[in-house]
């Protein structure tokens, strides 16, 4: 069209000029005959054109207006054609131009020119050039005004020569008229028309400047046919044209040839080898007649034209082998820009079959990214659609044997150069489907496929057996690689023989042994793994249903619950039922683990089944063993699983064994536990025997609460032992009951017997037992424990009172002997009637002897204790026996005499000294006067005047009592015998007066004391006592005290004659107070 406009124009310009040639001529010959005019006329052009031949029939002016010249023609050089020929130009100019000037007007002076009937032919040789190419001239034109020019019944032939033996590529425009009105000085308004071979009318309007090109132009094409014959036509012009589109066309075939690509997204693809694009007469399959209607308009010179084309197709049809079948009645309008394509209600049909495209490509810069929106209704499943479908959509739509018609809805997305569908949508209508994975007939299939990016999401219903069904899932990835979920539910359903045929058959198998009934409501779901067949999967709803098992012939019924099948293996679960007032649940499975073998798993759940004989045949005999040794009663929820291959035994276990409202007894320990609370558990243990496993007890005796956990386990030989590495009793009364309950444990028994029965304990920590299938060997034990005191009392010849505080102790008893060993850590304590603190430190129990410190062999640390703000240090041994045997030695140091009086004689003021002191006893049994011993003690820094004693002699000599301390030091040696303390020595020390004793004091402080008193040899303070001793005697007198330590009576012996004998009994004193700790004690 390009070379169509320059051609015309190029001959505008052509007959311009021959105007401008006649009118010199004229003025030469203006009286002179015709052919002198043409002569001049001729000359003039081959000047302008000397290598063309120029022709001219006759140059008509009948001096007016007009000048006609006709029959020009002009051939250009070496050519045989003519390229234009021009019957009839009329050239219309002012005439009074002329009369005014007496010449011929020039070029701007023409008004007009009629250009009749012309026909211009232009040719492009083999070489690729123009036959026009050589007629190009460099006139020198004035830009003066321009005529109105109009051409009438033109013809323009366009032929492209092609190689030898191809015909030329012809283009003929007839009837061409245009009408080139001038709009401003050089500018034309154009309105053109035309018929071409090949189309229909064409029309063009529009304006255009010469000298800018710049403009607009709209034009119509109408009745283009689109085909080969097109396709030559434009090829002539461009012949890289039918290089380009034979190149996409076997491209195009050889995609369709080319093996289906697995990843691939597309879900069509072709049966190869594909041997032709379409019918022979089309483009790529393409034929259609269209009109079109276009703009090209250039507002600024030198700027990229803006151009609108849009084409609406009448009438076509599509045979391109991507289809499963051609398409008739192809109709619809495209439009495109500088910028953007679009579709808009392309349809086309195919009998009941339609399609309908819409869409929008737009972005030149970006390549034109966008999406073509494509519908097809009424899809025919048959072997044509099913030949158009990509490996993976092919699997699909044979697993499902689809029958009926469907209808699709999908994008085709351009971005990045490339293209790819999008957004595919299939809808079924009254289609018939039966997958081979699970081949239950489904009819009166609605509903639809969706893709969304690579998955293909699946929602149908439709009835199966007359029940409604509904059929949902996905496909990921189509292809080989896909992996498929689809779910088909339904209602209903009774496990029939149709149903049970439509299951593989070990899943036939399998519900056979397990002899279930019912009816279920359920799911069939059909899935594929990437590169792996299809598997059913079943997800059912059974209710009205009965099972049992051989292997745990606990028959249950009324079941409801859930049936699930994968592949060859299927699983229940949620199973309700019942058994008499009982709740029963199950869950298992089954599977193949080869060919040969089939694996049943069962887990069987019953709640608040009594503990009774029912039960207990159920259970394995190695349980039976069990129960035997707990002998429970009561109500037990129950978790039992059974594991069964088919060529070997059940292997039975009971993960929860849950206990309530029972009771239980230990066989090797008949302490009968009420008010059970029990987490067991039974199954092999690591060595792969039966053990039962003790995750909690919870048990009342009286007010004595029991918590443990543990296990018990069970050896081939009939052995067993029950560990409690969680053992807590609270509350516990050591009284005869527990300890009759302790004969076959006697270590543990020798232990609590101890133990005042009038005290409460908490004893935490490990307990282990065994014991014999033989019921003649005796049991064995083994603990970790401690015992919490709160108050209580120990036994063990030297009483331990009022005990707050922990003791552990770590003990085996072997059948015949305890060993224990552990640690005292007490808060405080009453020993030989004086409250003590933090009492800590090692023990140990020796065939049946209770050691600590010095007390054993092993020379360890010993028992330490604070008293009176001082350390008590203990070493002894003690035999554990209801006469318990003992010896004991204490150390104090540093104690705190005030804090003794704030305890002990809170009334009393003024008594204050360091005590340090040891003593050693030892006795057998617990009473008073079985204790034998002996001890010192030593206070200094002492104020010792506030005490009864030391006021009360005071007082007996007529003393007036100091306001401050008499004594400052104090030291007592003793003996422990018959309940009674025998001090041999008694030594008071002070600044005024001093005091030496002997005499003794029981446990109930009830004393028996002689003191003597003496002065200081360099004076004496006291008249009185000066004369009722005399010189003779030096100082001394005596004391007398009797009757309670708290309240004593003093008598003064007032004789002015002193034995002899009592004045040497300070001799034998005053010695003693030289040491503190005699020698000889157990630690040294």
């Amino acid at each position: 069209m390009k070379t169509f406009v320059k051609t015309l124009l190029w001959m505008i310009v052509l007959v311009m000029a021959g105007a401008y040639i006649g009118r010199r001529e004229l003025l030469r010959v203006w009286n002179g005959r015709d052919a002198v005019l043409k002569q001049g006329i001729v000359v003039a052009l081959q000047k302008l054109l000397p290598d063309a031949d120029v022709d001219l029939g006759e140059v008509l002016y009948d001096f007016g207006q007009e000048v006609v010249l006709t029959d020009f023609s002009l051939t250009p050089p070496g050519g045989d054609i003519p390229i234009v020929q021009l019957p009839e130009t009329v050239v219309h100019f002012n005439r009074d131009t002329l009369i005014d000037r007496w010449k011929l007007p020039d070029v701007q002076d023409v008004q007009k020119v009629v250009i009749k009937s012309p026909r211009l032919e232009i040719v492009r040789g083999q070489d690729g050039r123009w036959n026009w190419e050589s007629l190009l001239p460099s006139p020198s034109q004035e830009k003066g005004s321009l005529p109105e020019i109009l051409i009438e019944d033109g013809t323009v032939v366009v032929r492209v020569e092609q190689a030898p033996g191809i015909p030329p590529g012809v283009l003929t425009l007839e009837h061409v008229d245009i009408d080139l009105l001038p709009s401003g000085k050089r500018q034309f308004q154009i309105t053109a028309s035309s018929h071409c071979e090949h189309a229909g009318v064409i029309k063009l309007r529009g304006r255009w400047h010469i000298d800018e090109h710049t403009g607009q132009l709209d034009g119509e094409l109408t009745q283009i046919t689109v085909g080969q014959e097109l396709v030559g036509v434009v090829a002539s012009f461009a012949p890289e044209v039918r290089t380009k589109l034979a190149e996409w066309e076997a491209r195009f075939l050889a995609m369709l040839s080319a093996p289906a690509d697995s990843q691939a997204e597309s879900p069509f693809a072709m049966p190869a080898p594909v041997q032709a694009a379409g019918a022979p007469d089309s483009i790529m399959g393409l034929k259609a007649t269209f009109n079109v209607a276009f703009r090209v308009c250039r507002p600024e010179p030198d700027t990229t034209p803006i151009f609108r084309v849009a084409t609406r197709i009448a009438d076509g049809e599509i045979t391109n082998p991507a289809l499963p079948f051609s398409l008739q009645q192809l109709r619809g309008e495209l439009e495109a820009d500088n910028d953007r394509f679009v579709v808009k209600e392309l349809t086309a049909h195919n009998g009941v079959t339609k399609l309908r495209v819409n869409g929008e490509l737009a972005g030149r810069e970006a390549g034109y990214p966008g999406k073509i929106e494509i519908t097809v209704e009424n899809i025919v499943c048959d072997q044509q659609l099913r030949s158009r479908l990509s490996a993976g959509f092919g699997r699909m739509y044979d697993a499902h044997h689809p029958i009926g018609e469907l209808n699709l809805h999908a994008f085709l997305v351009h971005e990045k150069k490339r293209w790819r569908p999008e957004g595919l949508l299939v809808t079924a209508n009254q289609c018939k489907i039966q997958h081979d994975a699970f081949p239950y007939p489904i009819e009166q299939v609605n509903g639809s496929i969706t893709q969304q990016g690579r998955d293909l999401i699946i929602d149908m219903r439709g009835l199966a057996g007359g029940r409604p069904i509904l059929l949902e899932g996905m496909v990921n990835n189509p292809g080989p690689n896909a992996t498929v979920m689809l779910n088909i539910r339904t209602s209903d359903i009774p496990i029939d023989e149709t149903f049970i045929n439509a299951c593989n058959p070990q899943i036939r198998s399998a519900v056979q042994k397990m002899r279930l009934k019912g009816v279920i409501d359920g799911t069939v779901r059909l899935t594929k793994a990437s590169k792996q067949p299809f598997i059913p999967v079943i997800d059912a709803v059974l209710r009205n249903g009965a099972m049992s098992y051989d292997a745990f012939p606990y028959p249950v019924e009324g079941i409801t619950g859930r049936l699930t099948a994968i592949g060859p293996n299927f699983e229940f679960k949620e199973l309700l039922g019942r058994r008499g007032e009982t709740r029963v649940a199950a869950e298992g499975n089954y599977r193949k683990t080869n060919q040969n073998v089939g694996e049943l798993k069962l887990r069987i759940i019953a709640q608040g089944a009594p503990l009774d004989k029912t039960l207990l045949d159920a259970m394995p005999d190695a349980l039976k063993r069990v129960w035997k040794e707990l002998r429970p009663t009561g109500l037990v929820d129950v978790v039992t699983d059974v594991h069964w291959l088919s060529d070997r035994p059940a292997d039975i276990r009971m993960s929860s064994i849950e206990v309530s409202k029972g009771s239980l007894s230990l066989k090797m320990l008949p302490y009968r536990l009420e008010d059970v609370h029990a987490s067991l558990s039974y199954g092999p243990g690591e060595n792969g025997r039966p053990q039962m496993i003790i995750k909690s007890i919870e048990a009342r005796h009286g007010e004595t609460k029991t918590l443990a956990s543990g296990y018990q386990s069970l050896e081939d030989n009939g052995n067993w032992r029950a560990h409690f590495d969680k053992f807590m009793v609270e509350k516990l009364t050591p009284n005869q009951e527990l300890l009759e309950a302790l004969t076959q444990l006697p270590g543990l028994r020798q232990l609590f017997a101890s133990f005042d029965p009038q005290q409460s304990l908490r004893i935490v920590g490990v307990m282990d037992f065994k014991g014999a299938s033989d019921p003649q060997v005796p049991i064995t034990a083994a603990w970790d424990l401690d015992t919490y005191f709160s108050g209580g009392t120990i036994h063990t010849g030297l009483d331990f009172k009022n005990l707050h505080g922990k003791v552990w102790s770590r003990g085996e008893w072997d059948g015949v002997e305890a060993k224990i060993a552990g640690k005292v850590d007490l808060a405080s304590a009453r020993i030989l009637d004086y409250d003590m603190s933090k009492i800590t430190g090692p023990f140990r129990v020796v065939k049946g002897a209770l050691l600590f410190g010095a007390g054993d062999s092993q020379k360890v640390p010993p028992l330490i204790a604070q008293l009176f703000g001082g350390t008590l240090e203990l070493d002894g041994v003690a035999t554990l026996a209801e006469l318990p045997e003992y010896r004991i030695a204490m150390r104090l140091r540093n104690a705190r005499l005030e804090q003794f009086a704030a305890l002990h004689a809170p009334k009393q003021r003024d008594l204050r000294g360091v005590v340090h002191g040891s003593v050693e006893l030892r006795g057998k049994g617990n009473a008073p006067q079985d204790v034998v011993g002996g001890g010192r003690m030593q206070i200094t820094q002492a104020a010792l005047l506030d005490m009864p004693v030391m006021l009360k002699m005071y007082q007996g000599l007529s003393f007036t009592p100091p306001d401050d301390y008499t004594f400052n030091s104090a030291e007592l040696n003793f003996d422990i015998r018959k309940a009674q303390f025998q001090f041999k020595s008694i030594i008071l020390n002070g600044d005024a007066i001093s005091f030496v004793g002997t005499g003794s004091a029981d446990f109930d402080s009830n004393v028996r004391l002689k003191f003597y008193s003496f002065l200081p040899r360099n004076q004496i303070p006291i008249p009185i006592l000066h004369e009722l001793v005399g010189a003779a005697t030096k100082g001394w007198v005596r004391a007398d005290v009797t009757g309670k330590l708290s309240n004593p009576n003093v008598q003064i012996n007032p004789s002015s004659q002193i034995d002899e004998a009592l004045k040497a009994i300070p001799q034998t004193i005053f010695p003693v107070g030289q040491g503190l700790l005699p020698k000889g004690t157990l630690r040294q």
